[in-house]
C-alpha cells in the first residue's frame, strides 16, 4: 500500500520538458528560478516539490548543492475558513431550503441532506464520503471503512446511533433503492457524486439558507414593529 504520485509524476514531467535533456549536476540556480517564476503560492508549491526532489538526489550522490534559489515565501492566504454551527447546519438541510430551486437539482434533497450531515457527524473527508461503496458500510456491527484515494491507507471508524439511524433511512427510501450495489450516494440518477457537483449545488443552498435567514429576520422584525405600533394605539 502506498500512496498515489500521479500530480507529482505529472510535476517533474513538466520540469523535465522545461530543463531538457541535461544532467542535474548542470542545472543552474537561474534555470530553477527561471521555472519556479515570481513569488506567488503556486511558486512556494514548485519551490518546495523541487527542493524535496533535488534533496533525494543529492543524498544519493547526484547533487553536490542545491541548485535553487532563495526560499519562495509562502505569502497569505485569502482563504477564511468557516465552521458550521448545529443551528445552520441543520438550517442548511432544512426541507424548505433543499426544496426551494425552480428545478430539480443533480443531487436529490435526501441524498444531499444525507451527505452534508455524514460528513458533520463523522469527521469523514469529501474524498472519503464520494467514494464510499454500499459495501463498505456494515451497518449490522456498525462500522464502515473509509479510503481517501485508490492506492492510499484504509481506516475502519464505528457508526454512532444517530448515523446508524441516518444511513440507515437513505438506503431504504425509494429513490436510493433503485441503486443498490453501487457508490453508497448517489445522484438522482443514480451515478456517483462528483465533488464540483456537490460544490455548485451546496453554493446554491447556502445562498437559498442565506435568503432564508434574512426573510426569517426581517418578519421578525415587522411583527415586532407592528406589536410596538398597535400599543401605542
Amino acid at each position: 500500500m502506498g500512496w498515489e504520485f500521479t500530480p507529482i509524476a505529472r510535476f517533474l514531467g513538466t520540469f523535465a520538458q522545461f530543463a531538457g535533456d541535461v544532467h542535474l549536476s548542470s542545472l543552474t540556480v537561474a534555470q530553477v528560478s527561471e521555472f519556479i517564476g515570481t513569488p506567488t503560492p503556486s511558486a512556494f508549491s514548485r519551490y518546495a516539490r523541487l527542493r524535496r526532489f533535488f534533496m533525494h538526489w543529492k543524498a544519493r550522490g547526484q547533487l553536490e548543492k542545491l541548485p535553487l534559489p532563495a526560499p519562495i515565501p509562502r505569502g497569505h492566504s485569502t482563504f477564511v475558513p468557516h465552521i458550521y454551527s448545529r443551528a445552520e447546519i441543520w438550517r442548511l438541510v432544512s426541507e424548505p431550503v433543499l426544496s426551494s430551486t425552480v428545478k430539480p437539482r443533480v443531487i436529490d434533497p435526501l441524498s444531499f441532506r444525507t451527505l452534508l450531515l455524514f460528513l458533520y457527524a463523522t469527521g469523514a473527508s469529501l474524498t472519503e464520503a464520494l467514494t464510499l461503496k454500499e459495501c463498505d458500510v456494515d451497518l449490522k456491527r456498525d462500522v464502515m471503512t473509509l479510503q481517501r484515494a485508490s492506492h492510499a491507507r484504509r481506516r475502519t471508524i464505528p457508526i454512532g446511533s444517530d448515523v446508524h439511524k441516518l444511513l440507515t433511512t437513505y438506503l431504504e427510501s425509494p429513490i436510493r433503492k433503485k441503486f443498490n450495489g453501487r457508490n453508497f450516494f448517489v445522484t438522482r440518477n443514480g451515478t456517483p457524486v462528483h465533488s464540483a457537483t456537490l460544490s455548485g449545488q451546496f453554493r446554491v443552498i447556502r445562498r437559498m439558507q442565506m435568503l432564508f435567514d434574512s426573510m426569517v429576520v426581517a418578519i421578525g422584525r415587522g411583527c415586532k414593529i407592528s406589536g410596538q405600533h398597535s400599543q401605542s394605539i
